[in-house]
């Protein structure tokens, strides 16, 4: 979905999210409706990657194995009552070599660029391995070479079988 900032599409992207109720029409995920709240979406595999990466995307004052793992270990609870912290350094570890994000997973999220800091908001969906991804114009603010890595890593999950929805104002 394309358009210029206030142009509607983003009433697509709440809707998918569980964010907005439909007035009209429907929507159709894998497995079934359009869940009506964000928790139901995330219970249903639909991944919400914010563009707004500091106010909506990331936890800056915590490191990024925190930020990476926290939908699948907080919001999910599918890493159990008591998470080992060594199977989510692991997993992060492999989604930032993965994802070629310049950090490590003790640095703390705020210090990354913001093309790191971007792809450290997709991993922590990733992490959760969702069926449906919303992208919410994820190459705002980045650098030319983060905007190609972003769209490497939107194709790969595209190829993998994954239902890709993008909003974006970058019409590059």
């Amino acid at each position: 979905l394309a358009g210029l900032q206030g142009a509607g599409h983003l009433a697509v992207l709440d809707a998918v999210c569980g964010r907005a109720r439909l007035t009209a029409g429907s929507v159709r995920l894998p497995g079934g409706e359009v869940p009506r709240s964000p928790r139901q979406a995330v219970a249903a595999g639909v991944a919400y990657v914010s563009g707004d990466r500091k106010g909506r995307g990331l936890m800056t004052d915590q490191t990024l194995w925190e930020n990476v793992t926290a939908v699948r270990r907080l919001g999910l609870g599918a890493d159990g009552p008591m998470p080992s912290r060594r199977r989510m350094v692991g997993r992060t570890t492999d989604l930032v070599r993965r994802l070629r994000i310049r950090g490590g997973p003790y640095d703390l999220a705020g210090q990354l660029s913001g093309g790191n800091q971007q792809k450290a908001v997709l991993a922590k969906w990733l992490d959760a391995d969702p069926a449906v991804v919303v992208l919410d114009d994820p190459t705002r603010g980045v650098d030319v070479g983060a905007r190609a890595e972003t769209h490497e890593i939107v194709r790969d999950l595209a190829g993998d079988g994954k239902v890709v929805l993008i909003a974006s104002t970058d019409l590059t």
